[in-house]
Formats: structure tokens, C-alpha cells, sequence
């Protein structure tokens, strides 16, 4: 499909050609009514635009998508949305709108039972503390996403262990220890087993 080549062109860094590919699919869904097409085409063209720094515009395409999602009922991709626009305002240093955006988000896949998404908006969540200096969150967060990726054996553990060692690293062992015990402290162990398990391994 024209979405899938301008995804692969977007990965190949073919912009142009990629939003022309984009532009095709956008207007045969429209054409066909294809709503869940239609709102999919307005995400990746938000996501093309943002790659490429073209903020205003991927904002404007990304809401196009929500007001879609919205219109059928398809809440999982209406907390994708909610996570990209999240994404885009961090991006742009804009810290509590990206907040609210990522609880938008939250709230949704905490009702619909994706775990998955959740973990994944967890660990969002953390790294934008990370970004504001707002480490004891930023713990927090990313343990909440530990523990469900662990339990879920999904390929998103290495990014949240990777982030929470690099949390260690910056407050020291003591000082991570002490926040981590204080607000999740069964996500700790389960970072110590982790961290006994790779150092074993290496």
C-alpha cells in the first residue's frame, strides 16, 4: 500500500518521496471513506513532518488523526495520538502540555488493558521528568514500565533498564536506591535481579 511505501521511504530518510506516497493514500481514503485509513495516513504525515522538524505541521496532522479516531470509536489509536502529540511537545521543550498529552494517553490504555501501551507511556512519562530534572519521577516511571515489560517478556525491557541504569549513573547508587525503594519498591528488586542477571552475563 502507498502507506507502507512511504514508511519505507520515511526509514530511508526519502522524505519528499515519502510524503508524496502519503499524500496518495491520504486521498484514496478519502475517496473510498475509509475513516481508519484516513486517520492512519494523517498520523504518518504528522510523524514524517516531526521527523523533519516541521513541528506546526505535524501537530496539525496529528490532531487531524485524533479528531478521526475520536469520530469511530478507535481508542488505541487515539492514545497513540495522545503519545505523539505527547512526543512532539517534548520535543519542542514544551514539558506540561507533553504531560497532559501522555496522560491523556495513560488514562486510555489503563481502560482498554494495553499493557503494552502502557509500559510504553510509562517510560515516556520518565523520560520527560528525566528531562525537566525531575529524577524521583523519572524513577518512578520507568520502574511502573519495568515491571510490566518484564512480565510481559516484551523487546522494550533493554530501553527501560538502559534508562534506569542511566538514572543510577547520574544520582549515584545510594541516592537511586533510596528513591527507588521509597516508591516502588518491588519494581527495585526486580532492577537489582536484572542488573545481578547482565553483570553474570558479561
Amino acid at each position: 500500500t502507498y502507506n507502507n511505501l512511504g514508511s519505507l521511504a520515511q526509514a530511508q530518510g526519502r522524505y519528499e518521496e515519502a510524503k508524496r506516497y502519503y499524500e496518495d493514500s491520504l486521498k484514496i481514503a478519502k475517496q473510498i471513506g475509509d475513516k481508519e485509513g484516513e486517520a492512519a495516513t494523517y498520523n504518518n504525515l504528522g510523524l514524517l513532518a516531526q521527523d523533519q522538524g516541521r513541528y506546526e505541521e505535524a501537530k496539525r496532522y496529528y490532531e487531524d488523526s485524533l479528531k478521526i479516531k475520536k469520530q469511530i470509536g478507535d481508542k488505541e489509536g487515539e492514545a497513540t495520538t495522545y503519545n505523539n502529540l505527547g512526543s512532539l511537545a517534548q520535543d519542542q521543550g514544551r514539558y506540561e502540555e507533553a504531560k497532559r498529552y501522555y496522560e491523556d494517553s495513560l488514562k486510555i490504555k489503563k481502560q482498554i488493558g494495553d499493557k503494552q501501551g502502557e509500559a510504553r507511556t510509562y517510560n515516556n512519562l520518565g523520560s520527560l521528568a528525566q528531562d525537566q530534572g525531575r529524577y524521583e519521577e523519572a524513577i518512578e516511571f520507568c520502574l511502573k514500565a519495568l515491571e510490566i515489560v518484564y512480565h510481559l517478556r516484551h523487546a522494550m525491557l533493554s530501553t527501560v533498564f538502559g534508562n534506569l541504569l542511566a538514572l543510577e549513573e547520574k544520582l549515584g547508587k545510594k541516592e537511586f536506591e533510596k528513591l527507588a525503594k521509597k516508591h516502588q519498591p518491588a519494581g527495585y528488586e526486580l532492577f537489582k535481579h536484572l542488573l545481578e542477571r547482565s553483570a553474570s552475563i558479561s
